[in-house]
């Protein structure tokens, strides 16, 4: 995350595991080498996506990445159908 410079995310860390399992959004990604992830996006006070990953070698999943989404990414993102907002049963 330092790295990326997503530094705005790096007080959710401990909310992962609560994005992950309660999100308001879900969608999948394909990136350009084939592999896709899968991503979490939970309004906080931010809109914070996690992306998880299956690395397929080794057959376990990982956080490939937690960072901040705009809201008019969001919105381009529902609008194209690439993340669907969850809604409560």
């Amino acid at each position: 995350m330092i790295k990326r410079n997503h530094f705005k995310c790096i007080k959710y860390i401990d909310s992962i595991p609560d994005i992950v399992s309660n999100p308001d959004y879900i969608g999948i990604n394909k990136k350009n080498n084939g592999e896709y992830s899968i991503d979490f996006v939970k309004k906080l006070k931010i809109n914070v996506l996690v992306a998880v990953r299956l690395d397929n070698k080794s057959n376990y999943l990982y956080i490939a990445t937690v960072h901040d989404i705009q809201e008019s990414k969001l919105l381009r993102r529902l609008h194209s159908g690439r993340l669907k907002k969850l809604t409560e049963v």
